[in-house]
């Protein structure tokens, strides 16, 4: 299944994301890429982050944008970047949507009733 933009226009993406970092964590990058389908937009976005496929292997085994989204998303952060969020700016739809937590920590016991 391909999806095509209204009025020829191109789809664009936009993805907010962690990149893979081995036992650290990095700041949250935000980028857009467009393609004249969304196929070829993914295409583009997997070839310019670090995930577990390639452009090769998505021409390679003939993969369409849905398959595409949901091996992007089964894989997310196990060992590649990991996204937050990624969005079709045409249609404004959501393709992938997780959680994130930053790091923080409460040293305040639950019970405490210190007021500063």
């Amino acid at each position: 299944m391909k999806i095509y933009s209204n009025s020829g226009s191109r789809v664009t993406l936009y993805v907010e994301y962690e990149p893979y970092e081995r036992y650290t964590r990095s700041p949250i990058k935000k980028a857009r890429v467009s393609g004249p389908t969304l196929l070829e937009a993914l295409k583009k976005l997997v070839d310019n982050m670090v995930l577990d496929i390639t452009s090769e292997d998505i021409e390679d085994e003939s993969m369409d944008d849905k398959e595409v989204i949901e091996y992007i998303d089964m894989r997310n952060g196990d060992g590649c970047d990991y996204i937050i969020m990624l969005k079709n700016l045409e249609t404004d739809e959501i393709l992938i949507e997780s959680e994130y937590y930053e790091d923080e920590e409460n040293w305040d016991d639950e019970d405490d009733d210190y007021v500063s």
